[in-house]
């Protein structure tokens, strides 16, 4: 078979397939549909690349070196931008949508990055845009929604960077926008709707970040906004964040309209709120001052619930807002300790609908806040731990692959009134996972979500813990603790064949492979394997490690994809594929030679010089010339004679992997001389006197 044909037959099946993407490896303008083709994925390494797209779509773009400069991608739909461990890249978008990736935009460990444009919307399959473990990236001219079926937006571990643009909604299947240990991130220009089932803004050990715009609405299915151990973070649902208010480690919610199913508004760090529209409830737990602002533009239903009526609860209109919305600040007075009255059981007028019954002060809003009194617990227990996405058997979870997030769900039951903030605790094999809190309505269940990065690979024991901080007064702790046993395991397949070089109606011979860390084999219990050929023939079912023979009746263009699908006991399945080339039957013979050295009347033969050029060698048969003979598959054997002084005639002859054969012979005395026929003594007289003549014709020339 002509080896440019094949070799041009792998670069087209790669291409077509898409295996491995595209390499931009030098600068210029590259066009979809004639340089890159549609729905592929690009390696994009080297400054100075244009990608023009004409509306036509192409799969994930992956930046893969630092510090490249003017990389613009224009007219295009892409799948996903990807970013990973590489720093100082600015990447231009032009009239650029992404969706139909499992990430819209990913940045992973990656500093310094800035994609700047005009991104007309980022859709992700679980993310619409998440920055890992990264610092200072810009995000910016997202002039559309991001979307993301588990997040919108994700702030991971991460600080100083900056997402902006004219965002028509953030929306979360899980959570809005999730900032997750991140500190002085900016997320700003959101002049729509955020959007979360289950959080529409979560801040969680948190500090010093910024979410602003003409936010319309905040929507938790759940909780509104939530934040959780966070200091100085401001959310603003108008375009700017006012100078005062939220100072210090206060956090601060101005002008936003929140709606919550359990919470609008959910915080037990010290915190400022003015100027919103409040669905549902206010939740509190601290005993810090909490300050709180209404206006009369808004109906303010705000509860509070604190650890008791000694806390304080403040009510104030900074001058800078009071001049904004010409509030008389003089009119107004500061209450400490305050209940409200109609939480003391008053009745009368509530001209602004807010749940305050109004008194002498009253002008353009009430100043009195509604507090009300915190419930006990009757009893708490940790029910289940359970990881989603991994395989269990024997109720041990196999999680495989390290350098990855698993999400680990604490299942909390209840019993009783409605509490807040309940702390949980998780551990693995004595290290801690990480804290989290959950809040209850009465007689009701609540899941806690923690993150968990395995460091090695090997068997844990995670233990979860419900009010590890025993600060709630229970009927019964007997429950609070539960346990599971998690092994971090690593599975991959693979197979390998004999003859590398296989030709037509020749055996080939199949051996899977299966690597494991972090167990054994026995964990995963039967493996069944799927063999494909490649040619049609009907598929081969076996069980591992068995091996797999096959045998190809003709040459095929581009040769045979050869795959392999194993599956387990355990539920772990996984599949390779090879390409095998068949070559044509040839009929070349092979070709004998051997050495040999004597010791005595023991000699040792040789044969490694044998070779076969279109195959191998499979047997040697050896006829040592004194009536015996041996055969073997090793090309070396050693023979002992049971005469000295005598020549020996030994024949080897040698069979390839086609039943072809090759021969040859040496003659072989036992003394140790190794010659191929011994020369009889007037022989060796006559070229005595040849060597004589010779030199005295050479003698006289000299003369």
């Amino acid at each position: 078979m002509n080896p440019k044909l094949l070799i041009l037959g792998l670069i087209l099946m790669i291409g077509i397939c898409g295996v491995y993407g595209m390499d931009i490896t030098s600068s210029g303008v590259y066009v979809v549909g004639s340089d890159i083709n549609e729905n592929e994925d690009v390696n994009i390494k080297a400054d100075n690349v244009a990608i023009i797209g004409d509306n036509k779509q192409i799969g994930i773009v992956f930046i893969k070196k630092s510090d490249l400069k003017n990389i613009t991608i224009i007219d295009l739909t892409i799948k996903e931008l990807s970013i990973y461990n590489y720093d100082n890249n600015r990447i231009n978008l032009n009239n650029v949508a992404i969706s139909g990736g499992k990430y819209g935009i990913y940045i992973d460990r990656s500093n310094n990055n800035k994609i700047s444009g005009n991104i007309s919307k980022v859709y992700g399959g679980q993310y619409g845009i998440r920055i890992y473990k990264g610092n200072n990236n810009i995000i910016e001219g997202v002039n559309g929604e991001i979307y993301g079926k588990n997040y919108g937006i994700q702030i991971y571990n991460s600080k100083d960077n900056k997402i902006s643009g004219n965002i028509s909604k953030v929306y979360g299947g899980r959570y809005g926008i999730y900032i997750y240990s991140g500190n002085n991130n900016i997320i700003e220009g959101v002049n729509g709707e955020i959007y979360g089932k289950n959080y529409g803004i979560q801040i969680y050990n948190s500090k010093d970040n910024k979410i602003s715009g003409n936010i319309s609405k905040v929507y938790g299915g759940r909780y509104g906004i939530r934040i959780y151990n966070g200091k100085n973070n401001k959310i603003s649902g108008a375009d700017y964040i006012p100078s005062s208010g939220g100072e210090g480690t206060r956090n601060l919610i101005y002008h936003c309209k929140i709606y919550g199913n359990t919470y609008s508004v959910h915080s037990n760090s010290p915190l400022t709120t003015y100027y919103n529209y409040i669905d549902n409830k206010i939740y509190y737990t601290k005993g810090d001052l909490v300050y709180s602002k209404s206006e009369v533009e808004y109906y303010l239903n705000e509860t509070a619930y604190l650890d008791g009526e000694t806390d304080l609860f403040k009510v104030i209109i900074p001058k800078e807002d009071a001049e904004r919305y010409y509030i008389n600040i003089s009119e107004l007075k500061e209450f400490n300790n305050y209940m409200g009255n109609q939480y003391r059981g008053l009745t009368g007028n509530d001209t602004n609908c807010d749940g305050i019954i109004d008194d002498k002060w009253y002008s353009s809003i009430d100043k009195y806040p509604l507090i009300g009194k915190p419930h006990k617990f009757i009893d708490l227990s940790l029910k289940d731990i359970t990881i989603d996405d991994t395989l269990i058997k024997d109720g041990t979870y196999y999680l495989i692959g390290l350098n990855k997030t698993y999400e680990i769900n604490l299942i909390i039951g209840h019993s009783g009134a409605s509490a807040s903030d309940v702390e949980v605790e998780l551990t693995a094999n004595t290290a801690l996972v990480g804290t989290g809190s959950v809040s209850f309505n009465e007689n009701e269940a609540e899941t806690v979500v923690l993150h968990w990065e395995p460091a090695d690979y090997g068997t844990y024991t995670l233990i979860g813990i419900v009010d590890y901080n025993n600060l709630i007064n229970e009927t019964s702790e007997n429950n609070n603790t539960y346990e599971i046993t998690v092994k971090v395991i690593d599975i991959s397949i693979d197979f390998n064949y004999t003859p590398k070089n296989p030709k037509v109606n020749q055996a080939v011979d199949f051996t899977p492979i299966i690597k494991i860390n972090g167990t054994d084999s026995s964990d995963l219990g039967e493996i069944n394997l799927t063999w494909d050929f490649g040619d049609g023939s009907s598929e081969l079912l076996d069980k591992y490690p068995n091996h797999a023979t096959h045998k190809y009746s003709e040459v095929k263009d581009y040769g045979y994809l050869v795959s392999l699908t194993a599956n387990s006991e355990l539920g772990w399945s996984d599949s390779v594929s090879h390409l095998i080339t068949i070559s044509e039957k040839t009929d070349y013979h092979p070709i004998a030679k051997f050495t040999f050295s004597t010791d005595g009347t023991t000699v040792y033969f040789n044969a490694s010089e044998s070779y076969d050029i279109d195959g191998k060698i499979v047997k040697y048969i050896w006829d040592f010339g004194d009536g015996t003979n041996d055969s073997s598959s090793n090309h070396t054997i050693n023979h002992t004679y049971s005469e000295k002084g005598r020549v020996y005639t030994v024949k080897l002859i040698v069979i390839d992997d086609d039943g072809y054969t090759g021969d040859t012979i040496r003659f072989v005395d036992i003394l140790g001389e190794n010659k191929s026929v011994p020369l009889p003594p007037y022989v060796n007289i006559l070229l005595v006197i040849i060597t004589m003549i010779s030199i005295t014709y050479i003698m006289r020339g000299f003369k």
